[in-house]
């Protein structure tokens, strides 16, 4: 009898422990379970307040004022051509931007004038437009339109892909590397080459499509026309995403 007394108790005090270590078990993975919901919240958060701020910083400068902001510079070259400059100095992306420069003779007439559009420059960069240029002129006059917010889904991915260029005969060898972690739709450059230290020639620009995150890409930009040259530059206009599914 005393052993079934003993028996019984031995059995009523393990299930007692079970029943304390499942409910220690649970407590643990409830909690685990609220530090990774706290975790990806914060997250959330942050991502919210960095678009939140974006949002924000273009929201507070107007086109008029924004357009204040750009800088251009252009520079001619031998064959009827020149290379404007187009600085972005604001905090903030420009959407939409369109330069015009205009020539005029010595009695202050327009003789010709030519337009180039960009789109989302990033604070800081520079891009370049290739102008048609008369032959002779006085001097000239630059002219820029934009828009801070007009390409919503756009998103321009120059700071993240490395590009440069070597002359070779007649034109120059590209190489562009994609350092993001997405394929980049579109991607526009433009080579300027020099001969002792002169703009002599300006390429049209040219697009490459569809470079792979992480790849790099190789490209032969061609001079069609007799022009002696030392030395290439080269600029990025754009490496663009669009939105689309990648």
């Amino acid at each position: 009898m005393r052993n079934q007394v003993s028996k019984k108790v031995a059995l009523t005090i393990i299930a007692a422990l079970c029943i304390c270590l499942a409910l220690v078990g649970c407590s643990k993975n409830q909690g685990n379970e609220s530090s990774n919901q706290d975790s990806n919240n914060s997250e959330q958060v942050a991502s919210t307040e960095a678009a939140s701020s974006s949002s924000d910083q273009k929201s507070s400068i107007s086109d008029a004022d924004a357009q204040k902001n750009i800088v251009v510079n252009v520079e001619s070259a031998q064959k009827g051509e020149s290379a404007a400059f187009i600085t972005n100095n604001n905090s903030c992306t420009v959407d939409e931007l369109k330069v015009t420069v205009t020539f005029y003779d010595a009695s202050n007439q327009i003789i010709d004038l030519d337009s180039d559009g960009h789109d989302m420059l990033l604070p800081g960069a520079t891009v370049v437009s290739r102008i048609d240029t008369p032959d002779s002129f006085d001097h000239l006059q630059t002219s820029v339109e934009v828009k801070v917010s007009d390409h919503p889904s756009y998103k321009n991915h120059s700071d993240q892909v490395d590009i440069k260029c070597s002359p070779i005969k007649n034109g120059a060898a590209v190489t562009i590397t994609n350092n993001s972690d997405v394929k980049i739709e579109e991607i526009e450059y433009d080579v300027l080459y020099y001969k002792n230290d002169q703009l002599v020639y300006i390429s049209y620009p040219q697009d490459v499509l569809n470079v792979d995150a992480g790849a790099t890409v190789q490209e032969k930009d061609s001079i069609y026309s007799s022009i002696s040259y030392d030395r290439c530059d080269i600029y990025l206009n754009q490496a663009h995403t669009f939105g689309h599914e990648q």
